[in-house]
This record gives structure tokens, C-alpha cells and sequence, in this order.
């Protein structure tokens, strides 16, 4: 029996469109859109709060080291902070060739709270169809809050 809460590829696509906090939107629903981008398997569809908030702040310290880009990541962690326990996202994923995309939404309400869109390791994301050619995509380095110990004393 299909899950009534699931959303088609379309219905995805839409939904991360009209999500303004996605400085990426366009380059997300462009990967749904893509005819070549299909649903992966998802034995935990539904989650908590705190399970997708652990799984990717581990992936922004393991994308960098990895040599993996993601854009979505900032926004999905801010947008979990501010999304209340109680009301545990479903995850959908996708898949492209050596692309993937996790995307969160509330409940049984097609509104996104984030999406995040990674490749392989040493493998550069699709190009935004937004992007200019002048327009390079930048790397966003999260402080930790950790002291520098070899910071001159000023």
C-alpha cells in the first residue's frame, strides 16, 4: 500500500521551489525535476528532531574533510533548530548517478524545512540553473566555538 503521505518528484520539486529560505532552491528542484533523478529506498522515512539534527551537523565536519560538496547544509541545520521536537520531519532521498539529495519536510505538510544536495567524494555538484559563469561556488566554513590556541596575544 503506497504511504498517503508521500509526495511525487513533482510535488517536490514545487515545495522546495516555495521554500524562500533555500538560497539554492532553484538548483534543488532542478535535481528533482531531473529525468534522471529518482527516489531511493527510505526505511526511515519518518524521524526525529534530534536523530537529522546529529546526522548532518557530523556531515559538516565530514564533507570538508572528505572533499565533499553539499549546498543546503547551513540552512537545514538552522531551520532544524527552530523546528520543535514534537513535530518530527519525513525525509525523502533521491538519487542521480554519484548525487544524492535528502530532503526534510514537516509531517504530513508538503513544507520543506531543508534539503541538502552532495556528491562523491572529489565529485563537483550539477551547476545551478541560477548560477552566473562569473559566479563560483564558495565553500561555507562553520566555526566550532573551539579556542585557537596559536592566536597571538593581542
Amino acid at each position: 500500500m503506497a504511504d498517503p503521505l508521500a509526495m511525487t518528484q513533482t510535488e517536490l520539486a514545487d515545495a522546495i521551489l516555495a521554500a524562500t529560505h533555500l538560497p539554492e532552491r532553484a538548483l534543488l528542484a532542478a535535481f528533482v525535476r531531473d529525468p534522471g533523478t529518482a527516489c531511493a529506498v527510505n526505511p526511515f522515512a519518518r524521524t526525529s528532531v534530534s536523530a537529522v539534527k546529529h546526522t548532518w551537523t557530523v556531515q559538516v565536519f565530514e564533507f570538508p574533510s572528505r572533499d565533499v560538496e553539499a549546498v543546503g547544509l547551513p540552512e537545514l541545520l538552522q531551520a532544524l533548530s527552530n523546528l520543535p521536537s514534537s513535530k518530527p520531519p519525513t525525509q525523502e532521498i533521491l538519487r542521480s548517478g554519484a548525487h544524492s539529495m535528502n530532503a526534510f519536510r514537516r509531517g504530513d505538510r508538503h513544507e520543506i524545512v531543508g534539503a541538502v544536495l552532495y556528491g562523491r567524494t572529489h565529485l563537483h555538484l550539477p551547476v545551478s540553473p541560477a548560477a552566473t559563469p562569473n559566479k563560483p561556488r564558495t565553500r561555507v566554513h562553520h566555526s566550532v566555538g573551539q579556542l585557537d590556541l596559536f592566536a597571538a596575544d593581542g
